[in-house]
């Protein structure tokens, strides 16, 4: 029984996506997006992340998105009086639903990620993470960003950490 329900609710939610209106654009080009933001997190266990992040994505339906991000960061430790930092690159992606779309361009964005760090990192780790994001106009616009992340910890001397992130940037 619980097969036909599961069975039931992905026809549901497929003919749900699919049954989307067409208010974008048909040409190929036009589904490709490129993002350029600043990365911000509230400090916990003495540790605040700030970097920059790039999204490159492709509008699979009027609604529904995918992209691939890589992030560059830097993270300030402040324990016992010792400053110091750790550096990481992180290499992931995520998929995104478009909530709401205002008439002059705006779009607000529910969006999940996931990412690891590649290379000789200082501090190894999993991110995960969900949010919104508001691109403000249509074409060129800035776009600001809120949500909550888990960063899953590789690095013995480093802490598993449960932030707010903010992000502000640039949508082409």
């Amino acid at each position: 029984m619980t097969k036909i329900k599961l069975l039931f609710l992905c026809m549901l939610c497929t003919t749900s996506l699919l049954a989307q209106d067409s208010q974008t654009s048909t040409r190929l080009l036009d589904k490709f997006f490129i993002e350029g933001s600043v990365l911000g997190t509230v400090k916990q266990h003495d540790i605040k992340t700030f970097g920059l992040q790039l999204n490159v994505g492709y509008d699979v339906l009027p609604k529904f998105h995918v992209f691939a991000t890589c992030e560059g960061t830097t993270s300030l430790l402040d324990k016992e009086n010792l400053k110091t930092y750790a550096e990481t690159t992180i290499l992931g992606g995520g998929i995104g639903y478009s909530l709401f779309r205002d008439p002059k361009g705006g779009i607000v964005d529910i969006r999940a990620m996931l990412g690891t760090s590649i290379g000789n990192v200082d501090w190894k780790q999993t991110t995960y993470g969900i949010g919104f994001q508001w691109k403000i106009l249509k074409g060129v616009s800035p776009i600001l960003g809120l949500g909550y992340r888990h960063v899953n910890s590789r690095t013995s001397s480093m802490p598993d950490m449960n932030v707010v992130y903010g992000t502000i940037g640039i949508s082409l």
